[in-house]
């Protein structure tokens, strides 16, 4: 998920995206290909490059 507020993903059985199916997962995730630390409302884009956590990208996962 997204971690936002009122967010549609997964985590809810009850909206329109629901769990994933088993069948459809491929194996475990092995890396991070982005990450930001949202502060600013999303229409803020110009804040956007302040708040991608550089660090993690690309950041293997152990």
């Amino acid at each position: 998920g997204d971690n936002r507020d009122n967010s549609e993903d997964s985590r809810f059985l009850d909206g329109p995206v629901g769990f994933v199916p088993a069948a459809n997962l491929l194996g475990p995730a092995v890396m991070v290909l982005g990450s930001m630390d949202v502060q600013a409302p999303g229409w803020e884009f110009w804040e956007w490059p302040f708040e991608l956590r550089y660090r993690r990208f690309f950041k293997l996962i152990h």
